[in-house]
């Protein structure tokens, strides 16, 4: 165990205006202690542990030392391929073994340049199983695995960039542009040379990479006492195995050599100028310093009026680069751009990066006290270093200079690249060339007793007791404390119970402009020393706080380090109790339809069709025709009432001083206003079906959304939400059958709510026909009771029960939590019902549920080329006649 201390602010402490709470600047230091255990295993794997009581999850990563720059010549792609190939080897094993598919609550891959990553959530119970998915990547041949399945995958890793390249037409270009063609790094992580290749060139590759030496095995959570232990003895039985030799990156082009010329990139939307900055591979002293500068360089562009202005760093531990980007329209515009972004990205070396620094550190204090981004994280530290710390870079953080940021940004080595829209064919194209086939592979679960679904189901693991304190002020303000002396960060929220459905016909986005536009006012500031608080406050430690509107509610949140959670509950009430809105606002109306420019027609997306038919839409024709100063104060005068709001505070913090400054800070404040009235959500879809569809000739996949609209307006009652997400993970577990049974698509999902039950997703435009027959095959099962929905139902029940007993630590997820119960108007123990609820759910519950799915309820949106949506739509028996096209918009 390791120990940091680290001085955040200093200054004198002095006395000062109540609505301070008496808050000073004072010397504040916060204690980290590293628990981390790393050895190396005889065969030369990593092994590094987290203890973390504080919840009854567990996370495993591995991160192997193999990606897409070490793709075999004329094989681009491979390395993705092995990823998906070896993520269901470990689950589905070789023929013979038992299924893994119920051990994780969710699991996940990825691919990049350098490395590939496999991650994995579990309850603490299934800590052994969970790790056994892993020791069967490292063991099994691939030349073991079904030819079937190698086929699968195959298409749908094809699936898969069809699915990116239509987010994303360009990204090869650009990455050719920054790095050179010739570099490993100069097309993204995907390629689809791996098609042509036969199964013993894959499993050459597997054979070659997927070994201990180059394995990096982080588990974090609730583990077990003895978890190096048996860590080494599942792991370090598997034989080392020399790796190959890994290439030498080629050096990046010379600036002086650098094309003057406009670069063409296909699929490129706009003309573009990037400057890119080679800058320490990560891994180094510098890594936070590198952060910085492209955060620094983010603003620069903008206070230079560059608003389309981004910058980002790409490469890693081998090679890295922060490119700023900016778009223009015009291609003559491209010089002008270029020196302006050169003038801005060349500061003065005295420039202030008080914001982004302050920004950083929020940003560590979130990302280490998530459980979910721990591991990860720490695998690819130990990797790249050798060195395990959770804290190492906030040491560097606190070290960075202006001077070091300018350094960086002036670099002589950066270069200029000018882009423009090609007009050749993109990676997509090509992909959408290659030959899919229909496969008819069983999808791999666990085989469960149907009988276990006609029986309450044991805990397999319990909830962790927290301590929470549940209170209301005087004026009816609820407050709830839920303090984590473990934890490193804080997370304030004040949740109003009122939003986007309380917004008038004529007002439409009352409740998002009342709380986005809302701002501290200065002017109530006393004196000189409390406007040098208020200064200090939003230089060093928070900015004004986040906002979160949806259709029933309003939430100010801060968040941040917790030695300062006193700092940023007063922000809240800065801002809420003696916020106002800018006088300018009178203006934006009019300002903004003066200068509103025409938009091009673009094609509507499927789910904005179906919040259409829902009417959930807002319009957003009128929604600055409204806007005034006046209007807006008087929605917060009724709005922000204390009877009715919650304040929550989740993290590290004193409670008994806590409870003083929330009685200094709201005790005072009362209602001025009658509330807000409430207006009644719009009505639901009609009764009747509904048919859409959207011509899109360039499409390479078929977009398709299926929507089924409930009978009766659904409650949040615990019986009826564990009914709910019971259906949910059968209906997304039945949609595998089209990825993993068909192999012609990548995102097919289910999913039910209160309003809807949806499948999204894309399909292979050649298949989506068969697609759709066999998930209205699917649907019309679960329509229906048998044994089959027996077993499925039993095995999402004990998902379901999974996720409802998972206690994820750290401040915002526990307040996130808590603010779920307030808003349902539920006690805050209203897991225990819910989960008692899932316990003994009953299949009849669910068939109750599932006859939703009628097809006399049925919305179907299709986007994508005309004939494959006419087919789909005479798949399923539908006249033509009862289609509606929809128009660009």
């Amino acid at each position: 165990m390791r120990g940091w201390a680290f001085v955040l602010c200093a200054s004198a402490a002095c006395q000062v205006s109540p609505k301070f709470a008496g808050l000073d600047e004072e010397v504040r230091q916060i204690h980290l202690d590293e628990r981390i255990e790393l050895t190396t295993l005889t065969n030369g794997m990593r092994v590094a542990v987290v203890p973390d009581a504080r919840t009854n999850l567990v996370t495993i990563d591995v991160r192997y030392e193999v990606g897409a720059a070490d793709d075999p010549p004329r094989r681009a792609g491979m390395a993705h391929y092995a990823e998906h190939v070896m993520w269901e080897a470990g689950v589905r094993g070789a023929d013979g073994m038992p299924s893994l598919a119920d051990a994780t609550l969710s699991s996940n891959a990825s691919t990049t340049h350098s490395s590939t990553a496999f991650t994995s959530l579990a309850l603490d119970v299934d800590f052994d199983r969970a790790l056994e998915i892993e020791a069967r990547r490292l063991e099994i041949p691939c030349i073991t695995l079904r030819e079937e399945l190698l086929a699968r995958e195959r298409d749908v890793v094809i699936e898969e960039l069809k699915e990116r390249s239509g987010l994303t037409p360009a990204m090869d270009g650009l990455a050719a542009a920054v790095w050179g063609p010739g570099h490993p790094y100069g097309r993204s992580a995907g390629g689809v040379e791996f098609a042509a290749a036969p199964s013993t060139e894959l499993c050459a590759f597997v054979s070659g990479h997927y070994v201990p030496r180059v394995v990096t095995l982080v588990v974090t959570g609730n583990v077990p006492a003895d978890a190096r232990d048996r860590i080494a003895a599942r792991f370090g039985r598997i034989p080392p195995r020399t790796p190959p030799a890994r290439g030498v990156l080629v050096r990046l082009r010379s600036p002086h050599i650098a094309p003057i010329a406009p670069i063409a990139v296909d699929g490129l939307a706009r003309p573009a100028v990037m400057v890119v900055i080679p800058v320490p591979p990560e891994g180094g002293p510098d890594d936070e310093l590198v952060g910085i500068a492209t955060q620094q360089a983010r603003s620069l562009l903008a206070f230079a009026g560059l608003p389309s202005g981004d910058a980002f760093v790409l490469g890693d531990h081998r090679a890295r680069v922060i490119v700023a980007h900016v778009e223009v329209d015009h291609a003559e515009d491209l010089d002008a751009i270029a020196r302006a972004m050169s003038r801005a990205l060349r500061p003065f070396a005295r420039q202030d990066i008080s914001d982004v620094m302050r920004a950083r550190r929020t940003e560590f204090a979130l990302e280490f006290d998530r459980l979910s981004d721990r591991g990860h994280r720490i695998a690819d530290q130990v990797a790249m270093t050798g060195q395990a710390s959770q804290y190492l870079r906030l040491a560097q953080l606190d070290a960075v200079t202006p001077d070091e940021v300018a350094s960086i940004l002036r670099s002589g080595s950066a270069r200029i690249v000018k882009l423009v829209p090609g007009e050749g064919r993109t990676l997509g194209h090509r992909i959408s060339n290659l030959t899919t086939t229909l496969h008819r592979l069983d999808v791999s679960r666990t085989p469960v007793d149907p009988v276990t679904a006609t029986q309450p189901l044991p805990l397999p693991t319990r909830r962790i007791a927290r301590r929470i304190e549940d209170y209301r002020l005087a004026n009816g303000l609820r407050v709830v404390l839920a303090p984590d002396p473990q934890s490193i960060a804080v997370d304030a929220r004040l949740v109003f119970p009122i939003g986007l459905d309380s917004d008038p016909e004529a007002q439409p986005r009352r409740a998002e402009w009342g709380a986005y536009l809302l701002r501290p006012d200065d002017g109530w500031n006393e004196g000189a020393y409390e406007h040098r608080l208020v200064t200090w406050y939003h230089r060093a430690v928070g900015d004004r706080p986040q906002v979160e509107v949806d259709g029933r509610s309003t939430t100010f949140r801060t968040t941040g380090f917790g030695v300062f959670a006193d700092w940023h509950v007063w922000n809240i009430a800065w801002t809420v109790l003696h916020g106002a809105y800018p006088p300018a606002l009178d203006q934006l109306a009019r300002h903004g339809n003066a200068n509103k420019r025409p938009r091009t027609k673009r094609l509507p997306h499927p789910l904005r069709i179906l919040d259409r038919v829902l009417g959930d839409e807002r319009d957003s024709a009128r929604e600055l025709s409204w806007v005034k100063r006046s209007e807006l104060e008087h929605y917060r005068r009724a709005a922000y009432r204390p009877a009715g709001a919650t304040l929550i505070i989740s993290g590290q913090f004193e409670a008994p001083a806590m409870r003083e400054e929330i009685e200094m800070l709201f005790g005072a404040w009362r209602a001025d206003e009658a509330p807000a009235a409430k207006i009644a959500p719009r009505a639901r879809a009609a009764r009747t079906p509904r048919y859409f569809a959207i011509d899109d000739p360039a499409a390479i996949a078929t977009q398709l959304v299926l929507a089924y609209v409930p009978r009766r307006a659904q409650t949040d009652e615990p019986p009826e939400r564990a009914s709910r997400e019971t259906l949910s993970a059968i209906l997304d577990d039945r949609m595998r059958i089209v990825r993993e049974g068909l192999g012609v698509s990548y995102g097919i999902r289910g999913a039910v709510d209160a309003n809807v039950i949806q499948i999204t997703g894309s399909v292979d435009s050649a298949h989506v026909g068969h697609a759709l027959a066999v998930i209205e095959a699917e649907l019309l099962r679960l329509r229906a009771t048998g044994p089959e929905l027996a077993a499925d139902f039993a095995r999402a029940r004990r998902l379901v029960l999974g996720r409802a007993l998972a206690d994820p630590s750290g401040a915002s997820e526990h307040a996130r939590s808590l603010e779920r119960s307030v808003l349902r108007g539920a006690a805050l123990d209203d897991s225990a019902l819910l989960i008692d609820a899932i316990r003994t759910l009953a299949l009849d519950d669910i068939a109750r549920t599932a006859a939703d799915l009628d097809p006399e309820r049925r919305i179907v949106i299709l986007r994508g080329p005309r004939a494959s949506i006419e087919t789909a739509f005479a798949t399923l028996g539908i006249d033509r006649s009862h289609i509606e096209w929809a128009l660009p918009e």
